[in-house]
């Protein structure tokens, strides 16, 4: 009777060992756990999102599953996982300083708990460091060259570069990598000159920086005058941009445009001019209420072709309003509208205030001569009177 005990209780330990071990047999795991990150670098005080996929490959259920991280903690519990199956969950992290996600999950298989691990990865917070160099690639100054310097920790796309005095300067770059630099060049023949640089960060964010100025001797006389085709400045209404065209062409449909926020306003003709005798065209742009500074500019053409950009600009000062009668920087040697209104506006209003101002001149034209003519009948009803009773007056002497 006792072997027949033994017999039955070695029976049910291979019963509840058997799925282990064959899931452990050869083939693929039984239990896979994924990571997919929505960016390796975030902005100081941003958010990263992470899917994590189970996935069932055994041929029995998981139960009791528990999937964490160790940036998040416990993310999701899942009751019952059945063979062939797979579940994503998300989870979402605020990110402050340089970290790693190290996914886990725990799980019952065959009557055990068993932990699945998967290898770190780095989320590294993004930091912006790029610089510009200027600087002429022989004593005869005949090549202007631009040296773009990725001295940041993450990768940059959509480098775009440009000089005030040759305009474009060569195709994009789609990416640079930190530690990376990229040569720009052009034909040139002395003169003065600065470049812009403008490119979109790991995490989405504008950014624009310029390089020194450099004058060559050699070429045509240097603009020294000449100001530079992009400026932003603030004040206490909003922030101001001066667009300039040093020429010889007068640029049409120009699309000043907020890279940021993505606000943005399109000018008919910017015309030509030389130095600061040239025609200026100044704008007043008011940011939205939630947005936040660095702004940067761009101007460019219909065709995509960038006139020129600018630096990031300081954040709106929230000074005291200005004095009556003060509403602004008054445009320099050209038009002033502001970048969130149609440019029809001004003129709008000029053409209500005529009309309004016709009108009262008709109406109190009217009442004017209605009141004269009511005048005249009252003094010539009087006459009549004063006639009526001199002649009732004579009529009745004569009677006497």
């Amino acid at each position: 009777m006792r072997r027949l005990y033994r017999v039955i209780a070695l029976s049910l330990l291979l019963v509840l060992a058997l799925p282990a071990a064959l899931a452990e047999t050869g083939g693929p795991p039984a239990f896979t756990l994924t990571r997919v990150l929505s960016a390796e670098y975030v902005p100081a005080d941003g958010w990263v999102a992470i899917t994590y996929t189970a996935r069932n490959n055994s041929e029995y259920p998981i139960t009791s599953l528990t999937i964490s991280d160790g940036l998040i903690g416990d993310i999701a519990q899942i009751d019952r996982l059945e063979p062939g199956e797979s579940q994503a969950v998300v989870g979402r992290a605020r990110i402050k300083r340089d970290c790693q996600s190290l996914p886990s999950a725990r799980f019952a298989l065959g009557g055990r708990m068993r932990t699945v691990s998967i290898a770190a990865a780095d989320i590294r917070v993004e930091k912006i460091d790029l610089a510009a160099t200027l600087t002429f690639e022989s004593r005869e100054e005949s090549v202007l060259c631009l040296t773009v310097a990725n001295d940041g920790n993450a990768p940059v796309y959509d480098v775009k570069a440009f000089d005030d005095a040759l305009g474009d300067m060569g195709e994009a770059v789609e990416r640079l990598a930190p530690g990376e630099s990229v040569v720009f060049q052009r034909p040139a023949q002395g003169g003065r000159h600065r470049a812009h640089v403008t490119a979109v960060s790991a995490g989405g964010q504008a950014i624009a920086v310029e390089s020194d100025e450099i004058t060559g001797e050699h070429g045509e006389k240097p603009a020294s005058d000449r100001p530079a085709s992009l400026a932003v400045d603030s004040g206490a209404e909003g922030i101001f941009i001066s667009l300039f065209n040093p020429g010889p062409d007068t640029w049409e449909n120009v699309t000043l445009r907020e890279l940021t926020t993505g606000a943005e306003q399109t000018f008919r003709f910017v015309e030509a001019g030389e130095a600061v005798e040239g025609a200026s065209l100044r704008a007043l742009w008011t940011p939205p209420a939630n947005a936040s500074a660095p702004f940067a500019f761009e101007a460019t053409l219909p065709d995509g072709t960038v006139l020129a950009a600018s630096l990031d600009a300081a954040p709106i000062p929230t000074a005291a309003p200005a004095p009556e009668g003060e509403k602004g920087v008054p445009a320099l040697g050209g038009r002033s509208f502001r970048m969130d209104e149609n440019p029809q506006t001004y003129r709008q209003m000029l053409y209500v205030t005529a009309v309004l101002m016709g009108l009262f001149l008709i109406v109190w034209w009217i009442i004017y001569h209605r009141r004269r003519r009511l005048a005249r009948k009252k003094r010539i009803k009087q006459r009549q009177e004063n006639r009526r009773k001199q002649q009732n007056r004579k009529s009745g002497e004569k009677a006497s």
